[in-house]
């Protein structure tokens, strides 16, 4: 069982942290497929409790009724599937079950490195020393990853601040997020062509916008881009070129 289910796993059983737990509801909120997932897995388990506890259930009346035949009539029923036999039987059927479920659904290719790779660095609370409640309110909206109500706030705060190129950014993983994809590439090619400082990050968002409609080809492209040259995003581009080959 990869990592993402055994994270849902530990969710259903309430084994997170309080953050982690309200990090992983966003993430079901924004997924529709995870959602989807964490539902399925979720009645399993529900069904394997309410196997056992009506196997439980069977086994006391039985033991009941042998205890009662013993006394009266001096002869002791049959006795019953063995517990263990039975939830052995259960579990077996739920990972079955559970196999074939993700081996149906189970995201494929592109969805998987997205969510792997993807990481979204925090706006600094007074960007560009721009105390403005418009400006509060997007970059706070943004970092709580309420991509959809930040959006605008930042819309608005770039045409204040077209200089902030971190801003421009920001607006782009919005859109990003959103599956604004053409959007998110115009961002993103902007911030390529007016930035040299925030070139690479703007590349390798573009390449994850490839990623995630899954155009793996225009993707490697801007990752081989990236491979090529010394600097913080080379590792990241090789790593993921690594996977999609």
């Amino acid at each position: 069982m990869n990592e993402r289910y055994e994270h849902i796993e530990q969710y259903l059983k309430g084994e997170l942290e309080s953050s982690q737990q309200e990090a992983f509801e966003k993430e079901i909120q924004a997924d529709d497929q995870l959602a989807a997932q964490v539902e399925f897995y979720r009645q399993a388990m529900e069904s394997v409790a309410l196997g056992v506890k009506r196997e439980q259930e069977s086994a006391d009346l039985s033991e009941t009724l042998n205890s009662l035949g013993s006394k009266y009539f001096h002869e002791k029923p049959s006795s019953s599937r063995p517990l263990w036999l039975w939830m052995g039987s259960i579990a077996a059927v739920i990972v079955l079950l559970v196999g074939v479920y993700f081996g149906i659904f189970r995201p494929p290719l592109h969805e998987r490195l997205y969510h792997e790779f993807v990481s979204h660095e925090d706006l600094p609370v007074m960007l560009s020393g721009s105390p403005e409640a418009e400006g509060k309110a997007g970059i706070q909206l943004f970092n709580q990853g309420e991509y959809a109500e930040a959006l605008p706030h930042l819309e608005t705060l770039y045409q204040q601040k077209s200089e902030d190129f971190r801003v421009l950014n920001a607006i782009g993983i919005c859109q990003l997020e959103l599956g604004q994809f053409a959007e998110a590439q115009a961002s993103f090619t902007q911030l390529i062509e007016s930035s040299e400082i925030f070139r690479d990050q703007g590349q390798w968002y573009l390449a994850l916008v490839y990623l995630k409609q899954g155009e793996l080809e225009k993707c490697k492209v801007e990752l081989e881009n990236l491979a090529g040259k010394s600097g913080g995003f080379q590792q990241k581009a090789e790593d993921l070129l690594g996977e999609i080959e």
